[in-house]
């Protein structure tokens, strides 16, 4: 069953100029979005950057990473940056989020959920996205480890 959300319940986001030397359109969250998911929320914070997936332009013309897998993308590019997802479980007590640590192989399966149920007319697509995600995205789970190591995040 398709969870349908209307315009006002995406997230608010500011697309960010580019320089000459970007390759990707990276976009700010301009206030905390709250996604329903599984009895709960997902959150994302306000001012967090995100690229939504990084695909590579030759595939962007089947997989838009502002497209259907925009919201999966963009709580996958959170868990990337930070090992967690921030969780709201009862929805009538809005303090009440907390941090749930993740690996890269959880932080793949929740992409491939939020798709999923979001988007459930895109299962092929999707499974390609996520299967894509499972072979090459170590890459960028490495580099977020580096560079959160650099910055003493972790």
């Amino acid at each position: 069953m398709k969870t349908k959300l209307t315009h006002k319940q995406m997230p608010l986001l500011r697309p960010l100029p580019m320089a000459d030397s970007d390759t990707r359109r990276i976009f700010r969250i301009e206030e905390a979005y709250k996604l329903p998911f599984k009895g709960g929320f997902l959150v994302c914070p306000d001012k967090f950057l995100t690229d939504f997936a990084s695909i590579p332009r030759f595939f962007q013309r089947i997989y838009s990473p502002t497209g259907y897998l925009l919201l999966a993308g963009l709580f996958h590019d959170h868990c990337y940056s930070m090992e967690h997802y921030l969780w709201q479980p009862f929805p009538e007590l809005p303090t009440e989020v907390f941090k749930v640590p993740v690996d890269q192989e959880e932080a793949d399966n929740l992409f491939l959920a939020i798709a999923g149920l979001y988007y459930p007319e895109h299962k092929i697509k999707t499974w390609v996205a996520y299967k894509a995600l499972r072979a090459g995205g170590w890459v960028a789970w490495n580099d977020h480890r580096a560079k959160a190591k650099e910055t003493n995040f972790i």
